[in-house]
């Protein structure tokens, strides 16, 4: 039985050190990056539940926008309003979406899940425990991982204050306005982080207008913006936004700042916040490598619920920034051992992923010069080539892609762009996929007179685009 007496303290908590040793014979600088990957700015988007009628529609808006958004999942959503588990696991497979928990949480739920009488009005401590452990447990054997968030079930946090027993943090549903990233508030985050806006919400936080303004707000003040709308009801009325405008209007923004924007999960946000608020840095020289050593005290291994840890949410590197100026290595491009250099930011100054394995070990990086710049490649894919021979499409593209085919009903002109959501009309099919990464992918289609159809496809580093499948010749 776990109740509130057993949870751990934040004083536990924060006698977790993680700790970054850098050594070597320049006079530069390391630093965790306040952002994933090294950015300015975190931008995430989270929908509650995956329903026939708005997945798709949403994966292929993220693709679009190259934007990776959240679903909160659960194992009550089984029924025909769903996609079926096997089709949902490979949209994870593919990449653009993250799922986490959609944490079932109102008494009558519980009540359901635990086959208790339908009149017992008690939810204890133990049978809240044993929700927590379920549904945690059925996405890990679903997915794959233990995941980083939850969303409470109607915005009902009973839960809060054992949230961390099991994983990182609770997303609330209430918008507040806020984009706040700072060093602080560890506790307030495991129990629940407030959301910024809910764009397809009537309410002060809703509206393209409102949601801009706010989201330039966040990038200036290099911060974490986070939405929530309910794909499946969007738009509620004519005045909001559909997911596809508030996407657009995202993307515009961040290209208009000119600044880069880290697009990710709530999970990933919530992991990387963890990860560098109780990370320190440390810079000596000894003359030859730079040292990255990880300390991780008992907490952050130990089961704190049977087959539980905290360490287990942790799917992330950590980022370090490292600045050769003035070194032996300025002016040469970086090579490492023990971890990635993942980009080159500009002269003497890169990002580094460090791997984190959950668990206690040393990690040695030495870094040394390259003769070439091979680093991971974050541009967008392209779409070089599309051939159709005998009703057999052919798709190539210049970087190895996953690849998604969307369908979408040609009746009334209707496109991507102008499909509202509000009833269970599937307004985007039930898509071919191919999560192979690879540069060509061949398919056939069924209804080419009824439907229009959309080819997304997705990087490794998860860059994406979304194109209208037509005849494209290599030449154009």
């Amino acid at each position: 039985m776990i109740n509130q007496s057993k949870t751990h303290t934040f004083a536990t908590l924060l006698s977790f050190s993680l700790l970054v040793v850098v050594t070597s014979t320049f006079a530069g600088e390391a630093s965790i990056c306040k952002h994933f990957n090294g950015a300015s700015a975190t931008f995430s988007h989270s929908t509650d539940v995956p329903f026939n009628n708005s997945l798709y529609y949403g994966e292929a808006c993220a693709f679009k926008f190259n934007i990776h958004a959240t679903v909160y999942d659960s194992p009550v959503h089984v029924g025909p309003a769903s996609p079926v588990l096997t089709e949902r696991k490979k949209v994870s497979k593919t990449g653009r979406l993250e799922f986490g928990i959609y944490l079932q949480s109102q008494p009558g739920t519980v009540r359901n899940l635990l086959k208790l009488d339908k009149k017992a009005t008690n939810i204890t401590d133990e049978m809240k425990s044993a929700i927590f452990r379920r549904q945690v447990s059925w996405h890990k054997e679903t997915y794959g991982f233990v995941p980083a968030t939850c969303a409470y079930q109607a915005g009902t946090g009973m839960y809060d204050y054992m949230v961390f027993n099991y994983m990182l943090a609770g997303r609330s549903a209430s918008p507040r306005g806020v984009y706040d990233y700072g060093y602080e508030n560890l506790q307030a985050y495991a129990k629940h982080f407030k959301i910024s806006s809910r764009a397809g919400d009537p309410g002060p936080t809703s509206g393209l207008k409102y949601t801009s303004m706010l989201l330039q707000t966040a990038i200036d003040q290099s911060g974490w913006y986070r939405d929530f709308i309910h794909w499946h009801t969007s738009p509620v009325n004519s005045e909001l936004p559909t997911v596809h405008d508030f996407f657009q209007s995202v993307r515009d923004t961040i290209d208009k700042k000119g600044k880069q924007v880290a697009c990710i999960g709530d999970g990933e946000a919530i992991q990387h916040k963890f990860l560098r608020d109780i990370a320190k840095v440390a810079l000596s020289d000894d003359g030859k490598k730079l040292t990255v050593t990880y300390q991780v005290s008992d907490w952050m291994l130990k089961e704190w619920n049977p087959g539980f840890r905290p360490a287990d949410s942790f799917r992330i590197p950590l980022f370090v920034k490292v600045n050769t100026r003035g070194t032996g290595l300025s002016g040469s491009d970086l090579k490492a051992n023990g971890a990635t250099v993942l980009r080159k930011v500009e002269k003497d100054v890169f990002i580094l992923a460090v791997p984190f394995e959950g668990k206690s070990e040393t990690v040695v990086v030495t870094l040394s010069a390259s003769e070439t710049s091979n680093y991971p490649n974050f541009d967008l894919p392209n779409i070089t080539n599309i051939s159709n021979s005998d009703g057999k499409w052919e798709v190539s593209t210049d970087q190895k892609t996953n690849l998604v085919v969307f369908s979408v009903p040609n009746n009334a002109g209707k496109t991507l762009a102008t499909i509202k959501v509000k009833n269970a009309t599937i307004h985007v099919g039930s898509p071919l996929r191919f999560n192979t990464m690879t540069n060509i992918h061949r398919f056939s289609l069924t209804d080419e007179t009824t439907h229009d159809y959309y080819v997304g496809i997705i990087t490794h580093q998860r860059q994406s685009i979304l194109e209208k499948l037509v005849l494209k010749s290599s030449a154009h």
